[in-house]
């Protein structure tokens, strides 16, 4: 069944010839079998079962799905009875291998009530299980792999399997401890008593083992460090603060380092500032118990009043800090002063080389006629040549197309210059992803390759892995493949895509899958949305006029382990100005999102298509290793 099935329908008024690739092989093209959504009311006469060939290994499981086919091609849903020659299978389609090795059939008989009376006993759908004893689990690994925690203190151990292929694998698992408590879910809490401790994770069912070393201390002093009682301030200037005070104890008779906020009057502690310059700068560190002590505040305002305050304390602020009590707050005026005209600006580097959709951060520094740097000062950016690059009110550059530009830094009407080269990124490397217009960067790590997956639906010895080691951080990706296209106001994207199983969501409750970029480099993502399962399509909007997150009413569950088709449908609004785009998205056939309210930016249309799937933005690294992998991409534009 071709993959764009009722797409000829959707997409009638595209008039240009739609360009299929695949992002592995990249030199083949034809349509891959994804299908659209269906219309009601059409008959099935096909039953699919998906996947329909699978390896497993003994006991392995893997989710079976069914769904039906009209005469007209399009994907319905289908009540099914589910059966297997061998192994288990639930009403879920959850199948169970058995544990003899051998061939086995899973079949998928509608109910009554999904089919007309003439198809229900001879539309099945089947699908073959080989059970080999092949791949092997080989290691248990527990993460992390060491820790060091205080009495009663806790860690969450994480536990999964390695195959003799290298691949990780969920494992069930049996926890113990040769100190403190573990719960059946990996939850450590340390005993009373100092020391060195091992977890074990065995697996359930077999003879390996996986463990993790535990590091107990013991328990921190439990007194507090002292209250400063005699805050004031020294001295002042127009722009700065000097402040005294008698230093204390740190609670274990050492001296204590201090906190040392302030603000413009009045004073409120909790909405207060940590001195960031000056020798009052947070954390203060003590010299002697009792010792009178001075520090400066430097950068504020002439002729301003502020109040100041300060807690005393032990360890590392943000991590493990132990507070006294606050001290009493302080607090005074600067001095009126003159402020110094600004007499030269330098721009930082004086010239560059980006390529394009590259970025390259710029300062801007101040001096008045003696040479002092000058602070505080409003910095506005621009560029000679917008079609080139553009600059953001903070001197970061961004290319556009090839050519040079002059950056120009403009401050108290005094400027300073630098000169920018958009260059074109460089070719592949050879033998990479060459052959079909796709390019990939930011691969250094060479976590983004070609592997085989005999489930892939189109291209099984060709599918690209982007792979998230344990440690992988937030906010980027493995690896970047992209590709452009002639722009175009109506564009439809089809796709094959595979996420692992399991899968470690971000604490932003997003990854992003891929991109739609614009011709004046605004974008579009299509993401999976929520911190854990279950997860679902949801896509993003970085436009001008229309910056939101957005889902369908009833959202799917994504299957984890399993291929699913994406399409994504996008129609520029009719102006920058006016909500009458159009955007619909599709999971295995089903309208998941469909919005006619989008403002798309006012430039020429889409351009870019980006594979790129950023791990979140914020948050936790991986603590287990994930994958995302891709099968076939299918781009339509008008």
């Amino acid at each position: 069944m071709p993959f764009t099935f009722k797409l000829s329908q959707r997409l009638a008024r595209m008039r240009r010839a739609a360009l299929l690739c695949s992002t592995a092989a990249l030199a083949a093209c034809e349509k891959p079998g994804v299908a659209g959504p269906s219309e009601p009311g059409s008959q099935v006469v096909t039953l699919i079962v998906s996947p329909d060939s699978i390896t497993l290994t003994p006991s392995q499981s893997e989710q079976f799905v069914a769904f039906g086919r009209t005469p007209a091609g399009d994907s319905v849903p289908v009540a099914v009875v589910w059966s297997a020659s061998g192994g288990t299978i639930a009403a879920s389609g959850l199948y169970t291998a058995d544990s003899i090795e051998g061939a086995y059939q899973v079949t998928a008989a509608p109910m009554t009530s999904s089919l007309a009376a003439s198809h229900t006993s001879t539309v099945i759908g089947k699908a073959t299980v080989r059970v080999s004893r092949g791949r092997k689990l080989t290691r248990i690994i527990v993460s992390p792999a060491s820790t060091t925690l205080s009495v009663d203190g806790t860690q969450q151990f994480l536990a999964y399997g390695r195959m003799n292929n290298g691949d990780s694998v969920a494992v069930s698992v049996t926890w113990s401890a040769t100190g403190g408590t573990i719960t059946t879910a990996g939850l450590y809490r340390a005993g009373q008593t100092p020391g060195s401790y091992a977890v074990t994770a065995a697996q359930t069912g077999g003879s390996l083992t996986g463990t993790a070393s535990v590091a107990v201390t013991a328990p921190p002093p439990s007194s507090v460090p002292g209250t400063v009682t005699n805050l004031a301030l020294a001295g002042v200037t127009d722009n700065s603060v000097t402040l005294a005070f008698t230093e204390v104890s740190d609670g274990t008779g050492q001296p204590a380092s201090y906190d040392v906020r302030y603000a413009p009057s009045p004073f409120s502690w909790g909405s207060a500032t940590s001195v960031a310059t000056g020798t009052c700068a947070s954390p203060v560190h003590g010299s002697s118990i009792g010792a009178s002590r001075t520090c400066t505040v430097l950068g504020l305002s002439a002729a301003t009043a502020y109040g100041f305050q300060l807690v005393a304390l032990r360890g590392t602020l943000g991590v493990d800090a132990v507070f006294g009590g606050l001290s009493n707050a302080a607090s005074g005026a600067t001095a009126a002063g003159t402020q110094a005209p600004v007499a030269s600006v330098t721009v930082s580097p004086g010239s560059a080389g980006v390529s394009v959709l590259g970025t390259q951060q710029f300062t801007a520094t101040l001096k008045d006629a003696s040479g002092a740097v000058l602070t505080g000062r409003s910095v506005s950016w621009s560029v000679s040549n917008p079609l080139v690059a553009s600059v953001s009110g903070l001197g970061l550059v961004t290319g556009l197309v090839a050519g040079t530009a002059t950056l120009t830094a403009t401050s108290e009407g005094q400027r300073g210059q630098a000169s920018v080269t958009v260059t074109v990124l460089p070719p592949p490397p050879s033998g990479s992803w060459g052959g079909s217009g796709w390019w990939s960067i930011y691969n250094g790590s060479g976590y983004v390759t070609r592997v085989s997956d005999a489930g892939a639906p189109s291209s099984p010895s060709n599918v690209v892995d982007f792979y998230y080691p344990i440690g992988f951080p937030s906010g980027i990706a493995p690896g970047t493949l992209y590709y452009y296209f002639s722009t175009a106001r109506e564009v439809y994207v089809g796709l094959w895509w595979k996420p692992s199983n399991p899968w470690q969501g971000n604490d932003a409750g997003r990854n992003k899958i891929c991109y739609l970029m614009t011709a004046g480099d605004k974008l579009i993502a299509l993401e999976i949305f929520n911190q854990s399962a279950p997860y679902s399509l949801g896509v993003v909007t970085e436009f001008p006029g229309d910056n939101r997150a957005i889902q369908g009413a009833a959202p799917t569950p994504v299957a984890l382990g399993q291929w699913h088709r994406l399409e994504w449908y996008l129609k520029y609004s009719s102006s920058g100005s006016t909500a009458d785009g159009v955007m619909k998205v599709w999971l295995d056939g089903k309208l998941e999102i469909s919005r006619t309210d989008l403002v798309m930016p006012a430039d020429g249309g889409f351009s870019l298509f980006q594979l790129s799937p950023t791990f979140g933005g914020v948050g936790s690294a991986k603590y287990e290793a994930d994958h995302f992998w891709f099968d076939h991409i299918h781009i339509s534009g008008n």
